[in-house]
């Protein structure tokens, strides 16, 4: 494989296509593109025309895959079928704010119909807000920067609250294989990453998918995430990435590879699920994000050191480290140790 450098999708689009098309050219064939960023999906479905001469695509067209890049209609569309999901509200003036402040609870969250675009600009992917004033603040200031946002209620619990559904759905719509795991840990605290993970089974996370896929008519890669809410005791849609994700190795580790079958499919060849005698309780882990959230639980008390240690015990696919490629763990490691050097020195 050969490493190329491009413009950034979010702030260069038209660049970034043009690279692309110029990359085509050189292809003896078609290439497959799967794109890894929301960003990056938006910005190739948008020059699709463009494109198709030169790849095959991974994910349906830009009106369909709208539902699960587009936050707005994404929720909305959540509420038409009746799928249980955070309580939102989709403001459109300042007077709007001002109503949903009384309707809302607090803390609650802003969130950008698209993140891409307000991760670049306030180096966060959501604002917590704590009272009235702070949510036409935040809103304002979301406003300003020209980002469309949403308002929403964050739902208690842990990251064990955690759960994540992921599959590859046909051109026909049906699900080919199907993986689900649990949260141990995440970093940061509440809106982080998962930093461990487990392989799980919950049958559940699978019937709420499949019926808002069949729905809109989206095929390709699903990585549903969900948080299971004490309250009501109700599995509740978070989002869903309609593209690869950050921990899509534990899948292929236990024998489940979607990028391959979105690469099969694209190509017009057979897909078929690749293992259906997974093995449970295999875990992902990121080592250092899963120190700092450990250490950090470990200072407030809610995590014991006999506790962490087992929670490490049985069969891991790490993120970073292979035996066969450790270079990227080397050189996030050299990072993590600069990162720490800075912030002692500004000390």
């Amino acid at each position: 494989c050969v490493p190329i450098c491009h413009p950034p999708a979010n702030t260069c689009e038209k660049e970034y296509i043009d690279l692309l098309i110029s990359l085509g050219g050189y292809l003896k064939q078609k290439g497959v593109l799967v794109p890894t960023t929301d960003m990056d999906a938006i910005a190739i479905l948008k020059y699709r025309k463009e494109l198709e001469s030169f790849f095959h695509f991974t994910i349906p067209p830009l009106n369909v895959s709208q539902t699960l890049l587009n936050k707005k209609i994404f929720y909305k569309t959540l509420a038409d079928l009746n799928i249980p999901h955070p309580a939102t509200f989709f403001p459109e003036n300042s007077n709007d704010v001002k109503d949903i402040s009384n309707d809302v609870t607090y803390p609650c969250v802003v969130k950008p119909v698209y993140s891409g675009h307000f991760r670049f600009d306030f180096n966060t992917k959501l604002f917590v807000v704590k009272n009235p004033l702070q949510l036409t603040k935040y809103y304002s200031k979301a406003l300003e920067k020209n980002h469309d946002v949403i308002i929403q209620e964050i739902i208690p619990g842990s990251a064990t609250h955690m759960y994540g559904f992921n599959a590859y759905y046909s051109k026909n719509f049906a699900h080919h294989t199907k993986f689900m795991y649990r949260r141990i840990r995440e970093w940061p605290h509440t809106f982080g990453n998962g930093c461990l993970i487990k392989q799980i089974i919950q049958p559940e996370l699978e019937t709420i998918i499949t019926k808002l896929i069949k729905k809109i008519k989206y095929y390709g890669i699903v990585d549903a995430e969900f948080k299971k809410d004490p309250r009501d005791n109700l599995f509740k849609l978070i989002e869903i990435n309609a593209r690869p994700w950050m921990q899509n190795s534990l899948p292929s580790r236990c024998g489940i590879d979607f990028s391959y079958l979105a690469y099969m499919d694209a190509i017009g060849k057979p897909v078929n699920q690749l293992n259906t005698n997974q093995t449970l309780d295999t875990r992902w882990l990121l080592v250092i994000d899963d120190l700092a959230s450990s250490f950090l639980s470990m200072s407030k008390g809610s995590l014991t050191f006999s506790t962490w240690v087992k929670s490490l015990v049985g069969k891991k696919e790490y993120a970073t480290y292979a035996t066969d490629d450790p270079m990227p763990a080397f050189i996030l490691l050299g990072k993590t140790l600069y990162d720490i050097g800075r912030y002692l020195f500004k000390k």
